[in-house]
């Protein structure tokens, strides 16, 4: 399997190296890379720290809901705001919720002993879906 090529067909949700749909962020400049950033929800807050001497982020694009706060981010990172954005979002979340039951509905087809599995779900502040 080729780089970058996923098992799992997640539509508009791909991509996405991060996709927030609470809390906001405030995160380290390298933490990210080879994907775009996502806040799907209004009320959230972008923050990115770091500067020109630790800068180790490529460049990428964040995607901010129109109703979310944009904070301080390195110069590679474009802000994209707009309402075709937030449709996008919004769908983006869509897909990757789907993807995440249907393979949550999957029966196991093998047992692999003590090892600690996280099913498939959206991970988010001590909540899954």
């Amino acid at each position: 399997m080729a780089f970058g090529t996923s098992l799992v067909p997640l539509g508009d949700a791909a991509g996405f190296s991060l996709l927030v749909t609470d809390g906001g962020i405030n995160s380290s400049d390298s933490a990210f890379q080879n994907g775009d950033i996502g806040l799907a929800a209004a009320g959230l807050t972008y923050a990115q720290s770091g500067g020109g001497e630790t800068n180790l982020q490529q460049p990428t694009d964040a995607l901010i809901n129109t109703g979310s706060t944009v904070g301080d981010h390195p110069s590679v990172v474009t802000i994209i705001q707009s309402s075709s954005t937030n449709a996008f979002l919004a769908q983006a979340v869509t897909d990757a919720t789907n993807e995440s039951n249907a393979l949550a509905a999957l029966t196991p087809t093998k047992h692999l002993g003590t090892l600690l599995l996280l099913k498939p779900s959206l991970y988010h502040r001590g909540r899954t879906w």
